[in-house]
């Protein structure tokens, strides 16, 4: 069973988290900015047992040579701060596909008064975004596809790839399920998530929830408000 859950895995995963229709800066799917119409604010935080987790993106849309976004993101985890600083840009190739990359500025740093830094990177994300019906979209993603290690950072960085399905029910309301962690290398990260997106005429509201399999105490919760412009 071990043997195949890798590729198990690559088909429940085509479910996670999809950016569909409803652009967001902050997905975890960097081609998901090629679909901004408008420029876009977003905040989102998260919290579960033993963790926390904020961030704030802005975005333009595709002047001519692919749209544009920058934003940071903050996360505690066991102790563990970390802290991204990103700008991505992507672009939609036709009306059925949309790539992506995002490139990031990563520390990683334990909590408390005089700690040091345990890592310092440059990194960059991946990710195609696919409509096999306007209703439906389907995405991979990779993150620290290609990364430089900074001040000779002791850790290496492990890619995480994760896909995922987007389901537009209405106008105003998608639906999402997904898997993350592919390759089965991050022991502490959330293997799943659902989601649901409701959508007004400038503003979205995200939700979503994460977690291990089996276990209840992993769960993360997490919401984003959205403001197009």
């Amino acid at each position: 069973m071990k043997d195949i859950r890798p590729y198990l895995c690559i088909v429940l995963m085509l479910c996670l988290f999809s950016s569909g229709a409803y652009a967001n800066v902050l997905d975890s799917n960097p081609a998901s900015v090629g679909e901004l119409s408008r420029h876009q604010v977003s905040i989102a935080g998260g919290l579960g047992v033993g963790t926390k987790e904020m961030a704030v993106g802005y975005g333009e849309p595709d002047y001519g040579y692919g749209a544009g976004a920058l934003g940071a993101v903050r996360s505690i985890s066991d102790e563990l701060i970390e802290t991204s600083l990103f700008y991505t840009i992507a672009k939609q190739i036709e009306s059925r596909l949309v790539f992506g990359m995002r490139f990031r500025y990563f520390t990683q740093r334990l909590d408390g008064a005089g700690s040091t830094f345990e890592g310092m990177y440059l990194t960059s994300d991946c990710g195609v975004t696919v409509y096999p019906h306007p209703q439906l979209s389907l995405f991979a993603a990779g993150q620290n596809v290609f990364y430089y290690s900074l001040h000779d950072s002791p850790r290496d960085l492990v890619m995480n790839v994760q896909s995922g399905i987007g389901l537009h029910v209405a106008d105003n309301l998608s639906i999402s399920f997904g898997m993350n962690d592919l390759l089965n290398r991050l022991l502490h990260t959330q293997k799943w998530a659902v989601g649901v997106r409701m959508t007004g005429k400038n503003i979205r509201v995200d939700y979503s929830l994460a977690g291990l399999f089996g276990e209840i105490q992993s769960l993360k919760h997490q919401i984003g408000l959205t403001w197009n412009f």
